[in-house]
């Protein structure tokens, strides 16, 4: 009997903590949430626009990047996959969060190539342009930095990499135009 009052007792005592609502957990998304209009599939289907190391200016390439929400929308994922011509693809992943104690978002990520890339992001006013300034390293340790810059108007996105610096590009790219993939 007193087992039973014991067990009345402390589901009386915890019926409080049972009955509320969960609680959201803690997420930094109000600091991210322009992301939200890239969330989805871009896809890049035409040729390359200049010169470079895995391709020629001309050659056919397929680029699709993923934009996803992970840990609880704390974080982006951005994910890359480019189908060369001949056969040979190339991929990386980018991860974007905030900074809590400088209150700015960052980012890094790598490629399949080995490449390093690490810095601030920034978002324009009209949240239709993001910029990622980074710094970073090739497969090979030589230093490369570069902005990439990022335009959303609709399903349309542009992508552009600007002051690049490093040992297979330098200056401006031409600019890629994706468009959304609809489910």
């Amino acid at each position: 009997m007193r087992r039973i009052l014991l067990f009345v007792a402390a589901c009386v005592a915890c019926a409080p903590l049972l009955a509320a609502e969960p609680q959201p957990l803690p997420s930094q998304y109000e600091n991210l949430k322009a992301f939200d209009k890239l969330i989805g599939t871009w896809v890049y289907d035409g040729p390359v626009l200049e010169d470079g190391p895995l391709a020629k200016k001309g050659e056919r390439v397929k680029v699709a990047i993923h934009y996803r929400w992970i840990l609880n929308k704390s974080v982006v994922e951005i994910e890359f996959m480019a189908w060369l011509e001949d056969g040979r693809e190339v991929g990386g992943k980018r991860l974007v969060g905030w900074h809590p104690a400088e209150k700015h978002m960052v980012g890094g990520g790598w490629d399949s190539l080995g490449t390093l890339w690490l810095g601030a992001e920034t978002v324009s006013e009209d949240g239709k342009t993001f910029i990622a300034e980074d710094k970073g390293f090739s497969p090979d340790g030589r230093e490369v930095t570069q902005q990439s810059i990022t335009t959303v108007e609709g399903d349309t996105l542009t992508l552009q990499w600007k002051n690049r610096k490093g040992p297979d590009f330098t200056g401006d790219s031409p600019k890629y135009v994706f468009k959304r993939q609809k489910k």
